[in-house]
């Protein structure tokens, strides 16, 4: 699991009023090796797909995911190396709509992504109810 979380991270992100485990759909293609550039790639699975912003993912323009809140009305500036300001888009997906795009590749990579995705979930809720059950018993 370690190596996976390296190379896409799992964060845990507000969306819809409550906490869910969230990726830099950036960090997904990427991983994946998918054949066209990632803005083709993610605008062609949202509309393909039916993909709900807000629900599925969010939109965030910025260099880097981690250094973002929740605030879909950012707007953050930055200097490029050619010069002049230029932004970068960045998708944060749900754990499911990763589970599912990577599920959609059908390669390798794209199994053993969703592989991964399942187990953080399965972890995540086991650890859930083991404090659930710690908290009424105590």
């Amino acid at each position: 699991m370690t190596e996976f979380n390296h190379l896409v991270p799992v964060t845990d992100t507000q969306l819809n009023g409550k906490l869910q485990q969230t990726v830099s759909a950036k960090a997904l293609h990427n991983y994946l090796k998918v054949g066209n550039d990632f803005s083709t790639w993610i605008k062609g699975r949202i509309k393909e797909y039916g993909l709900i912003k807000n629900d599925d993912f969010l939109i965030f323009d910025s260099s880097e995911f981690r250094n973002q809140s929740t605030n879909n009305e950012q707007q953050i500036k930055w200097t490029t190396k050619r010069g002049g300001d230029r932004k970068s888009t960045d998708y944060i997906l749900t754990i499911g709509t990763a589970k599912e795009l990577a599920m959609i590749e059908n390669n390798e990579k794209g199994r053993a992504i969703r592989k991964y995705f399942i187990r953080v979930k399965s972890t995540l809720k086991k650890s859930r109810q083991q404090s659930k059950r710690k908290l009424l018993s105590g």
